[in-house]
């Protein structure tokens, strides 16, 4: 006979955000107990005075956003920043006074750059193209990677004051001009319950539209994913399209970054959306 000594996986996840001294001394302290469900992703403000976190509170997370918040440690307050935005954010990244934040959010299959005041006011997109994550901020400057269907990632940097993105790096440039890519548009169409639906169409090197070619889907998880305009590396559109095949990645129902309610309309309607 065979048993499993582990105990039942739990129902619900509760993560905290706990505070420790550096030298394990003393008490570690919860500073998010006013929430049962997913607190996450804690960033120092530049001052020591607060800390960011994402937050989840529905009883199942999926396709629930990841909504910004911050923790006073003077009062132990906990505040919503971006309650009103229906955005579900990755990423942070201070400026170096702390005044402002630049964020990193899907967005209708793209990851663009965001910026708002700490106080969650004054929101506006900074780079709305392509996708750009892994946020690090010094010296009054953001680096980045940015990333589009047609161009791996790589290294940039944004100035606070001018917010015209530099590029940093171009390890790939050798490479990609070896390469002989099919262009790559975002379409929409309507789908269930009259949603409109977003997606990437990837074309075969040398498209002719004077013929018909075959079409392959290729189809994102999750199903709370998004597929981006992104260089892949695990199922490469252009590798697919390469022999002469037009190849479709359809954001459809439950894909994120594109609202809360359309990214949660998949649960019971797997078969039908």
């Amino acid at each position: 006979q065979q048993n499993n000594t582990l105990p039942p996986y739990p129902k619900k996840h509760n993560p905290d955000v706990y505070i420790v001294t550096t030298d394990g001394s003393g008490k570690h302290r919860n500073l998010t107990p006013d929430n049962p469900r997913i607190d996450d992703a804690p960033h120092f403000s530049p001052d020591g005075k607060a800390v960011l976190f994402t937050r989840q509170q529905l009883p199942t997370t999926s396709g629930e956003l990841q909504r910004l918040w911050r923790h006073d440690l003077a009062d132990g307050r906990n505040t919503p920043l971006t309650s009103g935005l229906d955005l579900s954010i990755d990423d942070v990244a201070f400026s170096s006074d702390g005044r402002r934040l630049w964020l990193q959010a899907e967005q209708q299959g793209r990851v663009p750059l965001f910026s708002m005041r700490v106080d969650g006011s004054g929101f506006e997109p900074v780079l709305p193209e392509g996708s750009n994550t892994e946020l690090d901020s010094a010296g009054g400057r953001l680096v980045f990677l940015h990333e589009t269907s047609m161009r791996a990632p790589e290294l940039y940097v944004l100035d606070a004051e001018d917010r015209k993105p530099r590029q940093l790096t171009r390890f790939n440039d050798d490479l990609f001009a070896a390469l002989d890519l099919g262009r790559v548009e975002s379409h929409r169409f309507k789908g269930a319950g009259d949603d409109e639906v977003q997606l990437w169409l990837t074309y075969p090197p040398g498209y002719d539209p004077a013929k018909k070619y075959p079409l392959v889907q290729l189809l994102h998880g999750g199903p709370q994913t998004m597929v981006r305009d992104s260089f892949g590396y695990r199922w490469n559109d252009h590798v697919f399209a390469s022999p002469g095949y037009i190849v479709a990645r359809v954001n459809r129902h439950g894909s994120t970054g594109f609202g809360e309610r359309f990214a949660r309309s998949i649960h019971g309607a797997w078969g039908e959306k």
